[in-house]
C-alpha cells in the first residue's frame, strides 16, 4: 500500500477538495490575533484642501513619494487635507493592505512596527506566497521585525526568525550601543503563544530580531566560554560581557554561563546570514538547539492575494490537510509503510522524521498547492479510498 494509483485528472471535485481540508486551525492560531481592527481615516471638523508645505511640488512627486512611506505615515498624511486622502486612499499599495490585511496592519501597530516597514515591502509580502527562509512552502505567517513570510516550521526550526531581549542580544553578538539602537523594538503583547513550544506572554516586553542582529554583528563572535553570567537572583539580566579571560573580574554573583544559557546563546549563533533554503526538517538539527519559548510573539497570519496586479483574485489564507492528520496516525503507531516515510524524509534523521512529520500537519497550502498536494498525500489517498473515491 505504499504505492497508490495516480488520481485521474477530474477526481479532486470542489466537494472534495473542501472535504480534505482540515477546519480546525487551532494549533497553528497561536500567534498573535484577536486585536481591534485598524481605525478608519478620519478627518478634522475643517479640512484643508491643500498640500501644506509641499505644496510647491507637482503633483506626481508627491504621489510617487507617497507611494514609498509607512502605512503610519500615509495615514497620518490622509488625515491632514483633502488633498492628502485622495493621494493616499486612491494609492493601489495602500488600499490593497487596508482592505485585504486590516488584522496585519492592526498587528504591526499594537506591536510598534507599523512605522518600520515600507508600504511597498508589506505589499511585496502580500502579493508573494513562499517563505522567505525555506523558499518552497507556503509562508502563512508574517515575521513582523523584517516583514518576511514565513512557514511555521521556518518559523520553529530557524533561529534568525526569533526574537529575544535586547540586552541578550546584545551580548551574544557584541554589538554597540549604536547598533543595537539600529534594531526594531518588538512590544510584546500579552497571550498565549504556540509556535515549537508553547509561551505566556505578559505586556510590556521589548524584543528585537535575532537574524537582524546577527548580520549587524560582522561575524566576528566572541567565543561563549569567553562569557561570564550574572547570578539568576539578580535582575539586571543573564550575561556580562567581559574582557579576556585572564582579566575577567571576580565576584560573588560572576559565574560561567550555565547549560540553559549557553544553549540559547548558540542557537542564537546559529541564526543563518542568508536565507537557508530547502525544509529545515528534513535536516539534522543540532543536539543543542532549544525552542523558541517566545515562539508566536512576533508573527501574525498573513494571508496571500494572487492575481494580476490590476485584477488580484480571492484571498488565499492557505489550508491544513486532513490527509496529512491521517498520516500522522499511521506514523505514531507504526504503521506508515516504510516507503512512504522514505519518501518523506531522509532515513538518516536522528528524531526517526517527528519533526518533519509534525511539520507536515500542520503546513499551509495555497489552493493550487493543496490540489497538487492531495495527488500524493498518503493519508488524503487513505480517505479518498475509505469513501469510494474511485482512483485510475
Amino acid at each position: 500500500m505504499a504505492a497508490l494509483p495516480k488520481l485521474s485528472a477530474n477526481v479532486l471535485t470542489p466537494t472534495l477538495l473542501d472535504k480534505l481540508v482540515e477546519k480546525d486551525e487551532t494549533d497553528i492560531n497561536k500567534v498573535i490575533r484577536d486585536l481591534p481592527p485598524v481605525k478608519p481615516i478620519t478627518l478634522p471638523s475643517r479640512p484643508s484642501d491643500a498640500f501644506g508645505t509641499l505644496a510647491f511640488l507637482p503633483t506626481e512627486i508627491l504621489i510617487a513619494t507617497a507611494s514609498h512611506l509607512d502605512v503610519l505615515t500615509l495615514t497620518r498624511l490622509a488625515q491632514a487635507s483633502m488633498a492628502w486622502k485622495d493621494v493616499v486612499q486612491f494609492n493601489p499599495i495602500y488600499r490593497d493592505l487596508i482592505t485585504h490585511v486590516p488584522d496585519v496592519l492592526a498587528a504591526l501597530a499594537a506591536t510598534g512596527m507599523l512605522a518600520v516597514h515600507p508600504a511597498p515591502v508589506l505589499h511585496h509580502a502580500l502579493r508573494s506566497w513562499r517563505c522567505s527562509s525555506c523558499d518552497v512552502h507556503f509562508g502563512g505567517y508574517l515575521f513582523l521585525p523584517t516583514a518576511e513570510r514565513a512557514c511555521l516550521s521556518c518559523l520553529a526550526e530557524n533561529p534568525a526568525l526569533r526574537v529575544y531581549d535586547p540586552q541578550s542580544v546584545q551580548q551574544c553578538f557584541g554589538l554597540s550601543d549604536s547598533q543595537l539602537a539600529r534594531l526594531p523594538r518588538l512590544r510584546v503583547i500579552s497571550g498565549s503563544y504556540k509556535v515549537a513550544s508553547y509561551a505566556d506572554a505578559r505586556v510590556g516586553k521589548s524584543m528585537v530580531a535575532v537574524g537582524a542582529a546577527r548580520k549587524l554583528s560582522g561575524g566576528h563572535l566572541r567565543p561563549i566560554e569567553d562569557f561570564e553570567c550574572e547570578d539568576p537572583r539578580q535582575p539586571a539580566g543573564d550575561c556580562a560581557r567581559t574582557g579576556p579571560v585572564s582579566e575577567r573580574p571576580s565576584g560573588p554573583n560572576r559565574r560561567p554561563p550555565g547549560a540553559h544559557m549557553t544553549m540559547t546563546l548558540r542557537t542564537m549563533r546559529d541564526a543563518p546570514l542568508k536565507p537557508p533554503g530547502g525544509d529545515l526538517t528534513l535536516r539534522p538539527r543540532p543536539r543543542y538547539r532549544i525552542d523558541d519559548y517566545l515562539a508566536g510573539v512576533a508573527v501574525v497570519r498573513m494571508p496571500y492575494l494572487p492575481g494580476p496586479q490590476h485584477k488580484p483574485v480571492e484571498l488565499d489564507r492557505g489550508r491544513l490537510c486532513r490527509g496529512c492528520l491521517v498520516t500522522q496516525t499511521h506514523y505514531r503507531s507504526g504503521k506508515l509503510p516504510g516507503g512512504v516515510a522514505a519518501a518523506m524524509w531522509p532515513s538518516d534523521l536522528l528524531d526517526g522524521g517527528r519533526r518533519a512529520m509534525e511539520a507536515i500537519t500542520t503546513r499551509l497550502w495555497t489552493r493550487d498547492g493543496f490540489e497538487e498536494h492531495l495527488r500524493e498525500c498518503y493519508g488524503a489517498r487513505l480517505l479518498m479510498r475509505q469513501w469510494g473515491v474511485v482512483e485510475k
